[in-house]
């Protein structure tokens, strides 16, 4: 099973912390309809015949639930030191490391990459969520309304694209 777009394994984030996510997205993110917040761990990812219902076996596998960190925001890399009002470029923000000495979501990574059929030719992407797609000249407007936030991560979900928005078809829950 090759990896396919329409698929992602991802913290979803919810509670005040996901209607943070959402209040910058609804403004500067064209797909926010399209998907909830979400910190991406392996995109894209294999279509599994079981719809993901086989991936609570890697729970024993799994670290348990663990504590993270969003923030704080990185400009949008531009190959121009002047402010453009031109294209925009995905605004990204990382867990900071710092908040997972464990290495928990790497761990989650390699675990499923190791465990799940056609998971292993995933990419290896930074884990980032998304707030939108921004011109440089907006980068401070919209720094000036992040916080870093942590929140405890219980679950991940396998997301599916397939029917025009994205929706979770399995939610496995750590220990």
């Amino acid at each position: 099973m090759a990896p396919s777009k329409d698929y992602a394994l991802a913290i979803v984030i919810e509670g005040e912390e996901g209607r943070r996510v959402e209040e910058i997205r609804r403004r500067w993110d064209k797909s926010v309809e399209k998907w909830p917040p979400h910190i991406n761990l392996l995109w894209p990812f294999p279509a599994l015949p079981s719809g993901g219902k086989d991936l609570h076996r890697l729970v024993p596998l799994l670290p348990p639930s663990f504590t993270v960190t969003l923030g704080p925001l990185r400009p949008p890399s531009s190959s121009s030191k002047k402010k453009s009002k031109g294209p925009c470029s995905n605004l990204y923000i990382s867990p900071s490391l710092s908040s997972d000495p464990e290495g928990a979501m790497e761990r989650i990574v390699e675990v499923v990459r190791e465990q799940v059929a056609g998971a292993g030719e995933c990419e290896r992407r930074e884990m980032h969520c998304t707030l939108g797609q921004i011109r440089e000249d907006e980068f401070e407007e919209v720094a000036a309304m992040w916080e870093p936030m942590s929140f405890r991560v219980e679950a991940l979900d396998l997301l599916s694209l397939r029917s025009g928005s994205m929706k979770s078809l399995c939610r496995i829950y750590l220990l």
